[in-house]
């Protein structure tokens, strides 16, 4: 918890601001995305990719879309209305699995190439459109590229904090992990002290790692080496050198972390206590 906190602070103090997205980008991305419109979506839902086939098939020969909608679609309730399931805009339309690009784009009137949804397919139109008020779609775009950005920040400043903290991976140990996880020996794993990382603040063990990995149920990471490597940077090294960035960064000491410590402590304790306290025997 007191680590959390002092990780969170850190990157408060040192990413998210540089994630900040400016206005402009936000209305080019209103613009040119989508987002500045809602659109009329009509809709053919089938089981299978043969059956899309003959949809499209039934269209290219002259039938109306609302025809072919009564006889084929699955989705009742839109094939009784000529196959129009109504208004939506970006965001909606990507939960009914009509992908962004085609949300933007599909001219009016034009039939789309076949579509997953889920387990089946289907083929989209659009009909009619009607424009969207910005301050609407600001929040959800805003969120998104803000997202998008930190993460790209915290991808840099890790590199950083590696080359900061000389943090390296000892190969002979992710080798014993890897080959620990593939016997499925969790008592190897779980009781390795063998230094799989080690940088300028300590080091970090095979048990610590693997203990990292359980507590997320990430252990299958283990199953291949470049995806083990990655998982055990995201999870365990990132942590480790951002908890020694804001440890080196004075935040421990901050007056609510402080706090936060001791209560955590005090709780503990408490913890302990009741658990060795003696049951006193029934009268």
């Amino acid at each position: 918890v007191v680590d959390s906190r002092a990780i969170a602070l850190y990157r408060a103090r040192h990413m998210t601001p540089k994630a900040s997205v400016p206005e402009e980008e936000v209305r080019r991305v209103f613009a040119e995305e989508g987002y500045d419109r809602e659109r009329k979506l009509g809709a053919i839902l089938v089981k299978t990719r043969a059956e899309i086939e003959t949809v499209l098939s039934e269209l290219r020969g002259g039938r109306s879309f609302a025809e072919v909608a009564d006889a084929y679609s699955l989705d009742e309730r839109s094939a009784g209305q000529e196959g129009v399931l109504g208004f939506v805009d970006r965001n909606l339309a990507g939960r009914l699995h009509v992908p962004p690009d085609v949300f933007a784009s599909l001219p009016l009137g034009e039939v789309s190439t076949p579509l997953p949804a889920g387990k089946s397919w289907h083929v989209v139109r659009f009909s009619e459109e009607r424009e969207v008020a910005y301050d609407r779609s600001r929040p959800s775009i805003e969120e998104r590229l803000f997202r998008k950005r930190l993460a790209q920040v915290e991808a840099e400043h890790f590199e950083l904090l590696k080359e900061s903290f000389h943090a390296v991976i000892e190969p002979a140990a992710f080798q014993q992990m890897l080959s620990a996880a593939a016997e499925r020996d969790a008592g190897a794993l779980a009781s390795n002290t063998t230094a799989l990382y080690v940088h300028d603040e300590g080091r970090i063990t095979v048990a610590a790692a693997w203990e990292a990995l359980v507590r997320v149920n990430a252990v299958r990471a283990l199953s291949d080496s470049s995806r083990a490597l990655e998982s055990l940077e995201r999870i365990v090294l990132r942590i480790a050198l951002l908890r020694e960035a804001a440890r080196r960064d004075g935040l421990y000491a901050d007056p609510d972390i402080e706090r936060l410590g001791k209560s955590v402590r005090e709780d503990a304790l408490l913890e302990r206590v009741r658990k060795t306290a003696p049951v006193d025997a029934p009268s």
